[in-house]
């Protein structure tokens, strides 16, 4: 068994998962004695279940060991990475209510704009427009505007992601995958935002819609 020290300030990745791992150096237990020692058990079963075991074996070899503080290694890591737990957790909170918001204002927009534009709907269905034409027409208003927003929001996101990397454990803050997901997502939360507005316009009597007017 031996102990383990560390040259200046590095940092092993057995302490801290955040940070690249530093230069380390071992100097056995006679040359660098201390009060409390740890260890490590590998095991295929229940870690706690082997407490009693490990603590008679002990008991065999040195009888003034005592052994204290049982726990799996899997809580330790869970201790490690629960900042950065944490922060995935809020950081998809607002994400998913960002989300929603950009779907409610889109639906709001469009729906206006379906409001004030009902006499040329009804125009365009009167001179032949079926109402899988007006569909597409408003869906894909929508959409485009969705996609200007979304290159915007691309340059936003590069331009201050890489300020958020102290928060970022794991990816890297350019990761593909995630963006390419935002991409997916995000036009279908557009989707379904035009989808009522699109419907409404879609289904108008042109002749009641005219008339309105």
């Amino acid at each position: 068994m031996g102990g383990s020290g560390w040259r200046g300030r590095a940092r092993p990745k057995t302490t801290r998962f955040r940070r690249n791992a530093g230069g380390e150096i071992y100097i056995p237990l006679e040359q660098s004695p201390r009060e409390h020692l740890s260890f490590a058990v590998r095991t295929h079963i229940e870690p706690l279940a082997l407490a009693d075991t490990i603590r008679q074996e002990l008991h065999k070899r040195d009888q003034g060991l005592a052994l204290s503080k049982v726990r799996p290694m899997t809580m330790y890591v869970e201790r490690a990475t629960a900042p950065a737990r944490f922060t995935a957790v809020l950081a998809g909170t607002f994400a998913g209510l960002a989300l929603l918001l950009a779907a409610v204002g889109i639906y709001g927009v469009i729906s206006y704009s379906v409001s004030r534009r009902m006499h040329e709907m009804g125009v365009r269905m009167a001179l032949g427009a079926s109402s899988s034409d007006v569909l597409r027409l408003v869906m894909g208003e929508g959409l485009l505007l969705t996609v200007g927003g979304m290159l915007l929001g691309v340059v936003a996101a590069f331009a201050g992601a890489r300020y958020l990397r102290a928060l970022i454990y794991g990816i890297s803050y350019t990761d593909p995958l995630t963006y390419g997901v935002a991409a997916i997502v995000i036009p279908m939360a557009a989707l379904i935002g035009c989808w009522w507005p699109a419907s409404r316009a879609a289904s108008a009597n042109p002749v009641d819609a005219i008339r309105a007017e």
